[in-house]
């Protein structure tokens, strides 16, 4: 939990017995309240889907192209039901669509900081003028 802005979700990497050490992949500053999680619901793909249809009724009704950046650890979280989420994704706009899998993210959480963020999706629409 952090004192401004919404939680991140941190994947564990490495766990160092021999001193109890606990390694993520991304910031944690020392002295963070953390909290352990299974991976999220199957929902969240419904969550993503949603968001992405929020930004195109707010934001940019049509698209020529579509690029997703979505965290390789999605795919450990929601194995093969990843597929529906990109499906889900691609259905918004019906437009040509490319991404890949990362290590991370950058981008801003709600009310936050431009920040490397782990378990997401960011979705950009492209549209010629």
């Amino acid at each position: 939990q952090r004192e401004v802005g919404d939680p991140v979700m941190r994947p564990g990497l490495l766990i160092k017995w021999d001193d109890g050490s606990f390694y993520c992949s991304g910031s944690v500053p020392q002295g963070s309240k953390v909290r352990f999680s299974l991976p999220p619901d199957f929902d969240v793909m419904e969550q993503v889907v949603k968001g992405v249809e929020e930004l195109k009724s707010t934001e940019m009704p049509e698209a020529d192209a579509v690029i997703v950046f979505s965290c390789a650890g999605r795919t450990l979280a929601l194995g093969p039901m990843m597929n529906t989420e990109i499906e889900g994704i691609k259905n918004v706009w019906n437009a040509p669509m490319v991404g890949m899998f990362s290590n991370s993210e950058l981008g801003r959480a709600t009310g936050g900081n431009l920040e490397m963020h782990n378990l997401t999706t960011c979705c950009i629409a492209l549209k010629e003028k």
